[in-house]
Order: C-alpha cells, then sequence, then structure tokens
C-alpha cells in the first residue's frame, strides 16, 4: 500500500502480539480413521441429498458479509482468546475453555495500528478500523485511504496493517456452566480472529458440506459450531488462540438456529 510501514521484529508469538493490540483498542485437530464399508454407504446416500434441504439453516459460507460490519463498528460485545480461555474483552468476564455459537455473519477487518513500544499507552489514540483494506470510516470529517491516514499522522513514522476476521454470533452456551445466564442475556456478540487463526476459519468454513456428508454435523444447524481458546507456548512465551470445531450433536439437540435475515 506503500505504507510507512516494515515488519516488525519482536520475537513475540503473532497470536499473542494480535490480541494484546485488540485489547489495547478497547481491549482441527486433524482426526484421521479408516473408513469402515458401512461408512462409506452412509456417505454415498447422503452425498445424493441435494445441496439445498428444506428446512437446512444457512452454509458457514453463504454468512459471508451478509451484515455489514462497519456499521456495528466498536459497539457489540466482543470476545478474545485469553489465557486459554474465552474472554467478554475490556472486562474480566472469563466463559470457559469454549463456547457454542450460531454464525449469523462474518467479515473482514483491517486494523492500522502504529509500530510503538507496548510501553506507549498514547498508541492505542492513533488505530484505526478498515473494513474494506482500503479506506478508514470517516469520524468527523471524510473517509480516508489508509495511505493518507499514516502519512498525516506525525507522532509515528511506521504502521503495521493487518486483516483480521470478524464473526457475529448468537452464543448459545458456554464452557463455564456458572457463567450460561450471562451468555443467554446477550444480543449479537462480535468473535475477534486474528490473523493467525483466520485463515484456520475460513478452512472450517470450507469444509461445512463435508461435516454434515459425514454426520459430524446437521445440515439444520449446520450454521453452528464451537469456538475453543487454545493455550500455546514456546520457551519465552505462553499466548491464546482460537479453533474451530462442530458441536457435538447432543449439545444441539433441540437447538432451533434464529433468523435474522430480513
Amino acid at each position: 500500500m506503500g505504507l510507512r510501514s516494515k515488519e516488525n521484529k519482536t520475537t513475540v508469538p503473532a497470536d499473542q502480539k494480535e490480541t494484546a493490540a485488540e485489547e489495547k483498542v478497547e481491549v482441527e485437530a486433524e482426526v484421521k480413521e479408516e473408513a469402515k464399508p458401512e461408512k462409506a454407504v452412509a456417505l454415498k446416500k447422503q452425498a445424493a441429498v441435494p445441496a439445498s434441504v428444506e428446512g437446512a439453516a444457512p452454509t458457514l459460507m453463504s454468512l459471508r458479509n451478509a451484515m455489514n460490519g462497519e456499521e456495528f463498528g466498536t459497539n457489540l460485545t466482543r470476545l478474545v482468546p485469553a489465557s486459554g480461555s474465552v474472554k467478554v474483552a475490556g472486562t474480566p468476564k472469563v466463559l470457559g475453555k469454549f463456547v457454542d455459537v450460531q454464525l449469523v455473519s462474518s467479515s473482514d477487518r483491517w486494523f492500522i495500528t502504529p509500530v510503538a513500544d507496548p510501553k506507549d499507552k498514547d498508541a492505542k489514540k492513533f488505530c484505526r478500523p478498515s473494513y474494506d483494506g482500503k479506506t478508514i470510516p470517516s469520524r468527523d470529517g471524510e473517509a480516508q485511504t489508509i495511505e493518507e491516514y499514516t502519512n498525516s499522522v506525525e507522532e509515528y513514522d511506521e504502521f503495521d496493517v493487518k486483516k483480521y476476521l470478524d464473526l457475529y454470533v448468537l452464543v448459545i452456551r458456554a464452557g463455564d456452566p456458572d457463567m450460561q445466564e450471562i451468555v443467554e442475556a446477550f444480543d449479537l456478540i462480535q468473535v475477534s480472529v486474528s490473523p493467525t487463526a483466520a485463515p484456520m476459519y475460513r478452512t472450517f468454513e470450507k469444509l461445512g458440506k463435508l461435516r454434515v456428508m459425514r454426520g459430524l454435523s446437521k445440515a439444520e444447524t449446520q450454521n453452528c459450531f464451537r469456538i475453543t481458546a487454545t493455550a500455546k507456548s514456546n520457551d519465552s512465551s505462553d499466548w491464546t488462540v482460537f479453533e474451530f470445531n462442530p458441536i457435538p450433536l447432543n449439545d444441539l439437540e433441540g437447538y432451533v438456529p434464529v433468523d435474522l435475515s430480513e
């Protein structure tokens, strides 16, 4: 983009840095098994079912950009990964190791941040979101391109531009049963997915039909899944990343996805 930017040479793992940046602003293990003959027959029968099944929920793929993320901005409650758990950003509330959710929409978001010392408390004042990767929404005047904005900030010479993923969801269940009453009171929730974890979600999203064919998910609840906060570490740091998996079918028994389409 021609920004005054260069690679950040910090040794902190990417997921830890990305989650920290989010907090500043407000702050598939692959399972392999041998196919049994009876399973192969079941797959063949399910594969013959038309893609558009009566009563089926929308696929995850079809929910890309179902809503305009820019309209919500930073007004929604956000969930982020922290210390091996799912946390409500900007609060001490921890919902447990996972949350079960129904997807309403997904969209990309770019985050523009000054390259600064982590102790620089003023840096967050110059962080900006972009919802198209080109422009920064207007606050008091006309919208600016990302380059125009970064060139206008005299306080910092360099900026990072990173691509995040926002999931707009309804929370079905908290991993911590004691937090269930709290999540049931939630309205629409934004889940912030880091640049490192976003490709994992996009892969999970594309394999939705295969999960239905294999019987891991049901067509009528195929827009529901589990987000797990998984702790990672190396010799010098610990961090947490979101991972995505089907919800056990028994845990979705009786759940009917909410239709928020107009």
